[in-house]
This record gives structure tokens, sequence and C-alpha cells, in this order.
């Protein structure tokens, strides 16, 4: 086949999925941290296969060689490339803790001092420098799941459980280490929430295998 326009058309079919979920991205109101030059790496091997479908189907028609140029990397991604989305469930053990198990009590331990009794209206006020959805979710003395809180963006209060003494924050499938919540009467505890998104390999995500970004979250209590 000679014909290089339609070799051109299947290419550029090759990359469209690409280009349009990379204007989707930076179109959003959270855009994800692409790396550009990789992610461009990678487009070149489906504008490769597309020119290539293209070819071995001896396509001379245009529109056809888009089309197909289309359908193979749009398949491939579709199928073999799919990642999974990552769990949003909180951790069941509060993040940065072991669970460990005793036969022996030491005689040494000091036990846990009861809670007071103002803790069941305690309320955690946060505010994150970001425009990112979280979820909080509070942990007992055995470092077991309590609750977690519905999502929230930017600022946002929600009630302390009675029995909470930690809580962790979670963005998509990243959670930070698990903090410890005032012993203080206090009815207000304030916590500010920084969150980073990791860099993720350009070219990775150009195939379609780094599709939910990953975050570095930290908390300040006070």
């Amino acid at each position: 086949m000679s014909n290089k326009a339609a070799l051109f058309a299947g290419a550029l079919g090759g990359v469209a999925p690409n280009l349009f979920r990379l204007g989707v991205n930076y179109a959003s109101t959270s855009p994800q941290q692409i790396q550009l030059i990789p992610y461009f790496g990678a487009m070149l091997i489906f504008a490769g296969l597309g020119a290539l479908v293209a070819w071995v189907f001896q396509e001379g028609n245009l529109r056809k060689a888009l089309f197909l140029g289309i359908g193979l990397p749009s398949l491939f991604q579709a199928t073999s490339l799919q990642s999974i989305a990552p769990s949003t469930t909180p951790p069941s053990t509060a993040p940065g803790t072991s669970a460990s198990i005793s036969l022996v009590s030491s005689a040494y331990a000091q036990p846990p001092s009861p809670p007071s009794p103002s803790v069941a209206t305690r309320t955690l006020n946060l505010s994150a420098d970001k425009n990112i959805a979280y979820t909080v979710a509070f942990y007992g003395t055995n470092n077991s799941l309590i609750s977690s809180s519905a999502p929230m963006t930017r600022s946002g209060s929600v009630p302390v459980p009675k029995d909470a003494v930690m809580f962790a924050v979670q963005v998509g499938g990243s959670t930070s280490t698990s903090y410890e919540l005032p012993g203080t009467p206090a009815r207000v505890i304030n916590a500010e929430v920084k969150i980073n998104e990791k860099p993720t390999t350009g070219f990775f995500q150009g195939l379609g295998l780094a599709k939910a970004p990953q975050y570095d979250i930290s908390v300040r209590v006070h």
C-alpha cells in the first residue's frame, strides 16, 4: 500500500484516544499530573499500531483508516491495559500501627485512661490545601476501624465517635498515617490536611496503566 495519507490517518486514529484523555484531564478541576515527554513517547507506539492496522488491511479510504487506527489501540487499552480502580474502603487497622497479640499481660503496662464524658460531643474540623475529595476514618484503642466519614473537599466538620482515639485521611486509594486525637475535653479539634500528588511515569500513563493517581497526605492537628 502506497497511500501515505491512509497510513497517516491510521496513525492519527491510534493516538486519538490518548489525545482525548489528555484534553479531558486538563479540562477537569483537579487535573492529574502528567509527564508529557514520556506520555508522548507512549503515544508513538499507538501511532505505529494505528498505521500498521491500516497497512495490514490495505485500507485506502481515509475515514476507514482513521477508524481502524482508533479501534485497535482502544481495544488494546480497554482489555489488556485497563487498570483496576483502587479501593476507597479505609484500612480496617489504623495505618502506621500493627496489631499484636500478647498471651501474658505486662505488670508494668499502664492501663489506658477512660475517655472523658465530653468526648462524645467532639468535632473534627478539617481544612485541606487542595480541591480534592477526601474522607476521614476513625480508630479505637485496639487500632480497629470504628467509622468513616462521607467524602468532602477543602474544609468540613466531622463528629468524632465516642471511642475514637486516632484518625486517618484517605484520598482515592492513598491513606495517611494515623494521627492521635487530643485527649483534652476540647469540643473542637482542628486539623490541616496537605495533599501532594505523587509523580507518575508518563510513559505508563500514556499506555493506560496509571489511571489512578497516588498521594502523599500529611495532617497537622492543633
